[in-house]
């Protein structure tokens, strides 16, 4: 494998547009990322929720 080429065979350094990325990486990227969407919301509603005297680390 070439050095500067990541697991997907796109060149490291290089932007790419969304519509160059093969569709496989696109939908790995928008599974990902509505995954991370989802976790950011259902941690920000338990924070929301929970007790300021159960919250560490500061103010709530």
């Amino acid at each position: 494998m070439h050095m500067n080429m990541n697991l997907m065979g796109m060149h490291l350094g290089r932007r790419n547009r969304w519509q160059d990325l093969p569709e496989g990486a696109r939908k790995a990227i928008a599974i990902v990322g509505s995954a991370q969407a989802v976790l950011l919301a259902s941690a920000m509603i338990d924070l929301v929720r929970r007790p300021a005297s159960q919250v560490r680390g500061g103010r709530k």
